[in-house]
């Protein structure tokens, strides 16, 4: 009884056909069937699957993006480690070409001395050399030394002297105010100021005094100049200073290569397109510093290096041994007789003594001086002064000047003093123009450009050799 009360509990319990099903399994797996899901279940289990699936977009997104920056960050080192490899090799190779070029400095000092300071020739070896100074390998790199023929109106290759030129601290004005107007001609440009008016100022502007020539200008006229300076009053120290000198631009100076180059750009021969004006006539015109110097001075020997016997000192004794195997006897004789009286006062009177021939005046002329100074400044190198500098020396004239280039260009013996020009001139002449003569050149300007992995270095330079 008490086991069949229980039972019929147990169907009480749980009666139908689910009860029935469940009699005789597993406890565990008699399990009450869950409801279905409401609507605001559904929506809620929607909206966090959504919440999902946007936080994982934007995670994408985000990580995309970073990953853009990344790449940005990357491509930037790249380009700047390129950038600052490049930079690199350039300002190693710009170490290597000034060094080139500092190089053929050197190297033509050295033949320069080992060369001496005249040629016998009617080229020095200095001049005109591309086998020499044109391209010059050197390790990694080669150089080049050039420079602007306006003679010929072509860059060749070589240095040039400073005694070929007219040196402005000494020449006067009428001196200075022909190469000048020679200078104007030459560009046909319209300037501002006449030859006359330059040259005034030029010599206005290195005088001691404070007053102004005729045609000059002195402070008065820098003084409204902005900014407003004062005249040096005193000798160049380089031709760059003559850019302070009213009337002069970088175009009269340098000519229409004002970059130095040595040749005609395309900036320098399109007429008022760019700077510099020019002509545009496919030439290049010269300016001023390629026939004036600051630097020129000769020194007061022989060609050997020896010491001059000065003619207005020197004992008979003195000039019988220094000329004795040199000069023919009538000759010397001539010369002891013409010290005595009148004297003589400047190398170019030779021509005026009775007895001594030409051929004696040629042979003597470099071993005599009429002067104790050691340097004797502003002598022009009759062996390699161009015709616009020789033609403004005291004594010579156009004519005789192109009669003294055509004659040196055919001559190949003989240049090492000046005693070959009296083949071409007449003593009257040469009585004048022998005290602004030399046939010897120390100072050099040397142009150089050093070129080493695809850079190139230029250097300008002058060097006294006396």
């Amino acid at each position: 009884m008490l086991g069949s009360k229980v039972e019929s509990r147990k169907l009480k319990v749980g009666n139908g056909p689910e009860a029935l099903a469940s009699i005789g399994q597993p406890a565990e797996v008699r399990r009450r069937p869950r409801c279905a899901s409401s609507p605001a279940q559904v929506l809620r289990s929607f909206d966090l699957r959504l919440s999902t699936f946007n936080l994982r977009g934007s995670v994408l997104i985000l990580v995309t993006w970073i990953l853009i920056l990344l790449v940005a960050i990357t491509a930037s080192l790249v380009r700047t480690v390129h950038v600052e490899l490049e930079a690199s090799r350039r300002a190693g190779a710009g170490f290597l070409a000034r060094a080139l070029a500092e190089s053929g400095i050197e190297w033509t000092i050295a033949s320069l001395y080992v060369q001496g300071p005249t040629s016998a020739g009617s080229e020095p070896v200095w001049r005109n050399a591309p086998d020499t100074f044109d391209s010059m390998p050197l390790g990694a790199g080669t150089w080049t030394l050039y420079y602007y023929d306006p003679s010929n109106d072509e860059r060749r290759f070589g240095v040039v002297e400073e005694s070929s030129k007219l040196n402005v601290n000494i020449a006067t004005a009428e001196m200075i105010e022909s190469v000048v107007a020679g200078v104007m001609e030459s560009s046909r440009r319209t300037w501002p100021y006449t030859s006359t008016e330059v040259a005034a100022a030029i010599l206005d502007f290195r005088d001691a005094d404070t007053e102004a020539s005729e045609s000059g200008a002195e402070s008065e006229y820098y003084q409204t100049l902005l900014p407003p300076y004062e005249p040096k009053n005193a000798a160049f120290e380089s031709l760059a200073e003559l850019l302070l000198v009213r009337g002069i631009d970088e175009t009269l100076l340098w000519g229409e290569d004002v970059n130095r180059n040595g040749r005609l750009d395309l900036a320098e021969d399109d007429g008022t397109e760019r700077w510099p004006e020019d002509d545009a006539d496919t030439l290049l015109a010269p300016g001023l510093a390629h026939y004036l110097t600051v630097y020129s001075y000769d020194v007061n020997e022989t060609a050997d290096g020896e010491a001059r016997i000065n003619l207005t000192s020197a004992s008979e004794e003195e000039l019988r041994t220094a000329l004795g195997g040199v000069v023919s006897a009538e000759g010397l004789d001539a010369m002891v007789r013409f010290q005595r009286r009148p004297g003589f006062s400047t190398v170019g009177q030779l021509v005026d003594v009775e007895g001594l021939t030409l051929a004696d005046i040629r042979a003597a002329i470099d071993l005599v001086t009429t002067t104790d100074e050691p340097h004797q400044y502003g002598l022009v190198n009759v062996a390699t002064a161009p015709l616009e500098v020789l033609a403004v020396l005291p004594g010579l004239s156009d004519e005789s000047a192109a009669a003294l280039v055509a004659y040196r260009a055919g001559a190949t013996t003989g240049m090492d003093s000046i005693g070959w020009i009296l083949n071409v001139i007449d003593e009257d002449a040469f009585r004048t123009a022998s005290s602004y003569l030399t046939a010897k050149s120390y100072q050099f300007e040397m142009a150089a450009v050093g070129e080493a992995l695809g850079v190139s270095h230029r250097l300008r330079a002058v060097v006294d050799l006396a």
